[in-house]
């Protein structure tokens, strides 16, 4: 491909390569009135609808994204599926002055090793099978270079089909109060119980930090399973936690006669199914980490009990949000059926409350700390203004 051959693509694009948001006083009504009803589709995964909305508006016939990796290109790339990423620095600062403000930019990829790209990949056929299958071959051609060489790639789209930007929060000095007060009296506490807490913490600190819907509703129940675990299994006859055990057996040494003694109770059907009665051994009598989360989650959380019922008994195709959950963590996504992503894309948010209100409540109960849960009206949704453009057109 020459670079004439680029020229020819940038025709086809909606925006040039590089400008990110552009005037859309251009676009018709009747597009605009076209866009609107796809993004009111709940059956459509986000980058569907996101690749759809802007088809419908502009009648560009592509998909544009933006990459980010450690990973520099001194040209634009062709990937295996025919992809094209254009850097958005200056491949060559030679004849540039050090004042230059792209230059600047550049130096500043170079020094965090960090780089940006624009992506283009043509799409000749608009069925939501074909827009699918096309997008997941970006990610596809991206993760290979991961394998060969010790390098990473993330991408996500140019535009979204809604505003679903990111917040910010303005946090006064009492919150912060708060937070040295909380921090205080979690050093205070035991080595391992302190532990639990910071475990359970970093684990909701990553699923803020991603744009995954898939990785962040794993981490959310993450956040959740590893202290409730700590707490139910593993916390020590002393632990501060010990108030939240939910469990009738409140010793180590009870909780293991009971496991025994439900084994020996599944023995009787050894001989019958053998497989079924080894499998309710494990996760009935050994594990049971689906009940006893559930369980657990009621007994922490009882004001959201039909919440949590509802997240581990209702079921979309045969299974449930938590059965999602064990795919989503066994590398399995590829067998999520169409509404089986629509519920958990609908239910993150949930998900998303319920696990800080259970590190929260944990705080209150075991702690003493009431620290401020309620922090919506300190939400602050800050969008570019309507006409903004960002020209980092340097050449």
């Amino acid at each position: 491909m020459t670079h004439i051959d680029l020229l020819e693509i940038e025709k086809k694009k909606f925006s040039p390569w590089r400008k990110v948001v552009t005037d859309p006083n251009n676009i018709s009504p009747e597009r605009i009135q076209r866009a609107h009803l796809i993004s009111l589709r709940s059956n459509l995964p986000p980058l569907v609808k996101s690749a759809l909305f802007f088809h419908e508006i502009t009648g560009c016939d592509g998909f544009e994204f933006i990459v980010e990796s450690n990973v520099r290109f001194d040209d634009y790339i062709v990937l295996p599926n025919k992809a094209i990423l254009v850097p958005w620095f200056l491949t060559n600062t030679h004849s540039k002055s050090h004042d230059d403000r792209a230059v600047k930019f550049t130096q500043m990829m170079e020094d965090n090793a960090h780089f940006l790209y624009d992506g283009w990949i043509e799409i000749d056929q608009w069925d939501d099978e074909n827009i699918i299958k096309v997008i997941q071959s970006i990610s596809e051609s991206l993760s290979i270079f991961s394998a060969v060489f010790d390098v990473y790639f993330s991408w996500k789209p140019k535009y979204q089909a809604s505003k679903n930007t990111k917040p910010f929060h303005n946090l006064k000095i009492e919150d912060i109060s708060s937070h040295h007060d909380l921090f205080q009296q979690i050093n205070k506490i035991s080595e391992s119980d302190k532990r639990a807490i910071y475990r359970s913490l970093s684990w909701l600190s990553h699923a803020k930090q991603i744009d995954s819907p898939f990785a962040r509703y794993l981490f959310y129940i993450i956040a959740i399973e590893s202290l409730a675990k700590y707490i139910e299994e593993n916390a020590a006859d002393d632990s501060q936690f010990i108030c939240l055990r939910s469990s009738l057996q409140k010793t180590k040494n009870e909780r293991r006669e009971s496991c025994k003694n439900c084994i020996e109770e599944k023995m009787e059907d050894f001989r019958k199914n053998p497989c079924s009665a080894i499998s309710s051994m494990y996760f009935d009598c050994v594990v049971g980490v689906k009940k006893t989360l559930k369980r657990h989650l009621e007994f922490v959380l009882p004001n959201d009990t039909p919440k949590i019922k509802l997240f581990f008994e209702d079921e979309v195709d045969g299974k449930t949000l938590y059965d999602l959950r064990n795919d989503i963590a066994h590398g399995s996504l590829d067998i999520l059926t169409e509404k089986q992503v629509v519920q958990l894309n609908s239910r993150l948010h949930e998900v998303e409350e319920i696990s800080s209100r259970y590190i929260l409540t944990v705080f209150k109960k075991c702690l003493g700390i009431n620290y401020p849960v309620e922090i919506n009206n300190a939400v602050v949704f800050r969008f570019p203004p309507k006409d903004c453009e960002y020209n980092l057109n340097f050449d």
